[in-house]
């Protein structure tokens, strides 16, 4: 495995952390991904369509 770039800041235990829980493991996608996506435009374009600065008062 090649070094990262952050692998220098980390201690032993760091590494064996990280070994033993899993993360650096591919997780793999499965035979059919999906992303889920949920409430992403909610936050900045308001529920409804309307002018500019009455979308602001929300």
């Amino acid at each position: 495995m090649t070094e990262r770039i952050w692998d220098k800041f980390l201690t032993e235990r760091d590494k064996q952390v990280f070994a033993k829980g899993g993360w650096a493991a591919n997780a793999g996608g499965g035979k059919k991904p999906a992303l889920l996506i949920i409430d992403v435009n909610y936050a900045f374009c308001g529920e409804q369509s309307k002018p500019i600065l009455e979308a602001t008062e929300e």
